[in-house]
């Protein structure tokens, strides 16, 4: 039997449901997580749907967020002013993890993206101040 190799991240995580399930079960743990709830001026905004598209472009998807919403530059204008403090960053990168763990994903698509995380976290935690 013959199978079909994948060949972005974007199909590693699911395409466009996969994705989107990630980011919606990543907010529902964030949301509720009284260390970050302080960055988000209202929890009510779609960030789940926002932050799908970003995740979307970044694992090789269709651009969706450069095209709706600005890409890479609003992301940095997203988070100008938050202060993000290190322990705030940590528990991003730890409920972005157990989002990953939590929906079972695959662990090279855990593995590709765990670095780009780290640095990614950092980047907006520096861009914050």
């Amino acid at each position: 039997m013959k199978t079909t190799p994948i060949h972005s991240l974007y199909e590693l995580a699911g395409a466009s449901a996969g994705v989107h399930q990630l980011a919606e079960r990543f907010y529902d743990r964030v949301l509720r997580d009284p260390l970050l709830l302080p960055l988000f001026h209202d929890p009510s905004e779609p960030h789940a749907e926002r932050m799908g598209q970003f995740l979307t472009e970044l694992f090789v998807g269709p651009r969706v967020h450069s095209q709706t919403r600005g890409g890479f530059g609003q992301m940095v204008r997203a988070h100008q002013g938050l202060a993000i403090s290190e322990a705030q960053r940590e528990r991003w990168v730890e409920h972005l993890h157990g989002a990953m763990n939590e929906l079972n994903l695959s662990p090279v698509l855990f593995q590709a993206f765990s670095d780009y995380l780290h640095r990614g976290s950092r980047l907006a935690m520096q861009n914050s101040h």
